[in-house]
């Protein structure tokens, strides 16, 4: 017992006499010199003790045992707060604001909350849904810059480890010590999800009908569900088809009426009906919803004016098949933004005296009018589609009109001429549908929920028809 209170003795006169130097020395206050010497013992001595503690405990008994801590604890030395440092390191954030500093911070066993006094800009507003994206982009990024200097958290991305608050005079900045930090923190953002597909609900007077991933009962396309009966009883009745029957479709829409979302819905619903189908992807704009195929390296992802040698290849692939008879494997084309990539390539022609758009328009047109017999299918994703778009007429060789939201009465009567269409405004991923052989139906695509999980397993469909590495041909 002695024992203990010597040492205890000689700690208390060891920080007392250290923070009488640091007193003298700096000229500064008494609970200045205590935080100075507090912040230097926790940063040399009890931080680094710690560490050595945790590896000692996984080299003895593994890493069950003892939680993980993640790097981000912004501005804390031990428990004591830095103000200072929360602002250094947050700077990005506090930039948003007319006026924002860190008022308090709580140390749970899950979690940091961090609390920020703010004055919002004039022309935003506290239920601006894009000026939050923007706020938790920005938080991830500081996130991701502390746990840089300070640590690794091994596989665990920033926008796993934060979660962001917005109200009308503070936010809330919640970032995770551990894996129960990283559930709570996933669970709230599941439940803040929720409650903002409720609100648009009850704003727009619309349904929303849910979709996840799962293995299909058959091998028919689903190209969207009934919309009278999403909205009438919150259930989805699949509008679908063969897939062979109706190997091309014609999507459009008017920017904004969700035809990206739409294009990521079909893609997954392909492939759950045939997982084997060799899809080649034309991205002119090379936007970020199909640039995940690009970051896994997929062969038959195209962006910008790569779109030529991907229309190129699929082209020589269906005159190879066409010359053998093949009828095996499936493939498909699909195109976003396809009228901008003619234009481009019309605008080519003319500088440089080629024919590019003309060998393009054609062999697009070619495959729309034989593909159908030997398995090689085109999607077309556009928001007009002028019959200048298809020569020789191939346009009528489309067997699936989708349009979503708004048209004009100029495309109505281009795409669905003698078709009585409903007079109806419809929400973004609603509209109506064309199927060869049937009836306008009206029809509305489902909320993905779960966007990145929906995005990988379109890849790893794809890795595994390509002998497990999306990297190479087939």
């Amino acid at each position: 017992m002695m024992s203990i209170l010597y040492v205890l003795g000689g700690v208390v006169l060891l920080i007392s006499t250290a923070t009488v130097c640091v007193k003298q020395s700096r000229k500064c206050s008494v609970e200045e010199a205590v935080i100075e010497v507090t912040m230097y013992l926790v940063k040399y001595i009890v931080q680094p003790t710690r560490w050595i503690c945790r590896e000692v405990w996984k080299a003895l008994f593994g890493n069950s045992t003892l939680p993980e801590e993640y790097p981000t604890h912004l501005g804390l030395n031990g428990n004591v707060l830095d103000e200072v440092t929360v602002e250094k390191e947050c700077t990005d954030l506090i930039a948003l604001f007319k006026f924002c500093r860190c008022v308090s911070c709580k140390v749970q066993p899950s979690f940091y909350a961090y609390y920020f006094s703010v004055i919002l800009p004039e022309n935003i507003s506290n239920e601006d849904e894009s000026y939050k994206e923007l706020v938790q982009k920005v938080a991830e990024k500081n996130v991701a810059e502390h746990m840089r200097l300070y640590g690794n958290p091994g596989s665990k991305d920033a926008a796993d480890l934060v979660l962001t608050r917005l109200f009308k005079d503070h936010l809330e900045v919640y970032t995770a010590r551990n894996e129960a930090g990283v559930q709570m923190i996933a669970e709230t953002k599941k439940q803040m999800r929720l409650a903002l597909i409720k609100a648009q609900r009850r704003e727009e007077g619309s349904v929303v009908i849910e979709e996840v991933w799962k293995k299909p009962d058959s091998n028919r396309m689903v190209w969207a569900y009934d919309r009278d009966t999403a909205y009438d009883f919150q259930m989805k009745l699949p509008v679908e088809s063969e897939i062979d029957s109706h190997c091309h479709a014609l999507i459009t829409g008017s920017s904004g009426s969700g035809k990206s979302v739409a294009l990521l819905f079909l893609l997954g619903k392909r492939l759950q009906a045939d997982p084997d189908t060799c899809i080649y992807v034309c991205d002119f704009k090379n936007s970020a919803d199909f640039r995940f195929l690009a970051k896994k390296n997929y062969p038959y992802y195209f962006a910008g004016d790569d779109c030529q040698c991907g229309v190129m290849d699929f082209y020589e692939r269906f005159n190879a098949a066409r010359q053998s008879g093949e009828t095996g494997r499936r493939f498909l084309l699909v195109f976003d933004e396809y009228p901008a990539f003619i234009s481009r390539l019309q605008m080519q022609d003319k500088q440089e005296k080629t024919k590019k758009a003309g060998e393009v328009l054609n062999m697009v047109s070619e495959i729309l009018m034989l593909g159908r017999g030997i398995g090689f299918g085109v999607w077309i994703v556009t928001q007009r589609a002028d019959a200048s778009l298809f020569s020789g007429g191939s346009r009528d060789n489309f067997m699936v009109l989708l349009a979503l939201g708004r048209l004009s009465r100029e495309q109505k009567g281009m795409l669905f001429s003698g078709e009585e269409l409903p007079d109806r405004v419809y929400q973004p991923g609603e509209g109506v549908i064309l199927l060869d052989g049937r009836e306008v139906e009206e029809v509305k695509l489902p909320w993905i929920t779960d966007m990145l999980g929906w995005k990988k397993q379109i890849v790893c469909t794809l890795r595994e028809h390509f002998g497990g590495n999306a990297g190479s041909a087939d």
